[in-house]
């Protein structure tokens, strides 16, 4: 059959077939081409939910240390990072779950993921406001300890006054 084509024709159907392979490998270049996008796309998005959640950890370490050096303000800058960061957490676990429509194993940890970080959210919130009580009543307390200690150090002058008074002092 091929036999009987003019050189014309030869060549044409030659072209032809080459263009039919050229469009079977653009299309199969396309379709790769998006796969590795959405790959990319996939894995940067739990690259973030990664750093939003050590984020959060090291804004709770710094919370901490404000907390142990009273420093008020980084305390509460703290804690609108770690709430902001939670809260961009829960974002990119929605956009995870695009991805995973028929995987049931990686859909759950996604949801165990979100549970953990509304977990994580409401003993921060309910954490927060202790933390603040505990600082007033720390203040109150130093605010008075001068007075403790002047008693006590009159209390043991005149307990030293007595044990003189009586001969019962050791001199220790």
């Amino acid at each position: 059959m091929f036999e009987k084509l003019t050189f014309r024709q030869k060549i044409f159907a030659s072209v032809i077939v080459l263009l039919l392979l050229m469009t079977v490998v653009g299309i199969a270049g396309y379709f790769g081409l998006n796969s590795v996008l959405t790959a990319m796309d996939f894995y940067r998005k739990v690259n973030n939910l990664q750093k939003n959640t050590y984020l959060v950890k090291e804004h709770t370490d710094k919370y901490l240390i404000a907390v142990y050096s009273g420093e008020s303000e980084i305390q509460q800058e703290n804690v609108k990072t770690i709430i902001a960061a939670l809260n961009k957490e829960r974002l990119d676990i929605k956009e995870l779950r695009k991805y995973f429509t028929t995987g049931k194993a990686a859909f759950k940890n996604l949801e165990d993921a979100e549970i953990i970080a509304n977990k994580i959210e409401l003993l921060l919130k309910s954490y927060f406001p202790m933390q603040e009580e505990n600082v007033e009543l720390e203040n109150e307390i130093k605010k008075t300890l001068p007075d403790i200690e002047d008693l006590i150090e009159k209390g043991l002058l005149e307990i030293k006054k007595m044990q003189i008074a009586f001969g019962n002092f050791k001199g220790d």
